[in-house]
């Protein structure tokens, strides 16, 4: 098979998604996302009603400024003739979830088998653009709506030199934290008991970090998957689930409804706390030496993005040296718990 290139791929799909943009009705909203003006612009108003709600907390008035990054989204059951564009598929279908890159195009190619539903996400570095094209917005599974269009914030991101941060971020007006964890660590519950104590929301699964010299955690989802367990914590959330089924035992809120006036868009990091939920153990909170806070970055973040790179490397490499890093074991004790975290942000 001979190599496919960037204009094998770009071509049909910019005349593809410029034909189905000029057969329908465009719905567009305004976002301001890590200090960029992002558009996203949909020709089928119910899919992007779908992915809005986590990341409509960053909405803004873009209308006279250009974008500096636009999402395109189609579904192919509301275009004539019902098709996906005609690509070179191969590539695309051998590589999976994990995707492709030809000559700075990011692609990834998505079916989900139990909705019979079919995703392709696409991103041009050289255009700052993104395609997300769905096979029928009406069999999208409910967790989408979770953490939408990651894969391509993930892509913009690195392309911007911007990096994606698998944890849970939370401070006052002038400094954040960054909680890290891996799955059962205890990110909801401590974000939960932080913002239950006065502090204010930036993230609680992804931020995007900006900044060499002084890291800033800027704001991408205002959403969040609780357990039962989380609940039993605190019942007074469960009204605001927005599913009866789940995956993995995890029910979707969103922040927007439960904190409203607690969320920001941006924070310096002036800390990573690295959690270990011990439910019967006191809450302590230790130093951590760099090469386990730069591992416990890693191992928060690299299985939760599409690709892992290198320049990402680099740059938790540089953010170890500059954040003072701290291991907190927590149980029961959440007034204690908040006092560690009130302490350690006014120091």
């Amino acid at each position: 098979m001979a190599y496919a290139n960037y204009e094998d791929y770009i071509k049909p799909l910019d005349e593809f998604v410029s034909k189905t943009f000029n057969d329908s009705s465009i719905s567009q909203r305004d976002l301001y996302i890590a200090d960029h003006n992002v558009q996203i612009i949909s020709s089928y108003a119910p899919l992007i009603d779908i992915l809005m709600p986590s990341i409509e907390h960053l909405s803004a008035d873009n209308s006279t400024d250009t974008a500096d990054f636009k999402i395109l989204l189609v579904d192919i059951s509301q275009t004539i003739g019902g098709q996906l564009p005609i690509i070179p598929w191969e590539p695309l279908l051998r590589r999976g979830h994990r995707g492709i890159v030809v000559d700075g195009l990011y692609m990834q190619f998505v079916h989900i088998k139990p909705e019979d539903v079919m995703i392709l996400s696409v991103y041009d570095t050289h255009k700052k653009q993104a395609y997300y094209i769905v096979s029928d917005t009406k069999k999208l599974p409910w967790y989408i709506s979770g953490a939408p269009l990651h894969e391509i914030f993930y892509w913009w991101a690195r392309s911007t030199n911007m990096h994606i941060l698998h944890c849970g971020v939370v401070g006052t007006e002038n400094n954040g934290i960054a909680l890290l964890g891996s799955k059962g660590a205890g990110k909801s519950t401590m974000v939960l008991t932080c913002l239950e104590n006065g502090f204010q929301y930036i993230s609680e699964d992804y931020c995007i970090v900006t900044g060499d010299e002084s890291p800033v955690a800027h704001s991408l989802y205002n959403s969040a998957k609780f357990t039962d367990f989380t609940f039993e914590k605190f019942p007074h959330l469960a009204i605001h689930k927005k599913n009866n089924e789940t995956v993995n035992g995890k029910h979707l809120v969103y922040y927007k409804d439960i904190y409203p006036k607690k969320l920001l868009k941006k924070l310096p990091i002036k800390a990573l706390v690295s959690l270990n939920l011990d439910i019967n153990g006191p809450s302590v909170l230790t130093k951590l030496n760099e090469e386990q806070a730069y591992l416990d970055m890693i191992a928060s973040t690299t299985l939760q993005n599409p690709v892992y790179e290198l320049s990402s490397t680099d740059f938790f490499q540089k953010m170890k040296l500059k954040i003072t890093a701290y291991r907190l074991s927590f149980g029961a004790d959440t007034i204690k718990t908040h006092e560690l975290l009130s302490n350690l942000i006014e120091e």
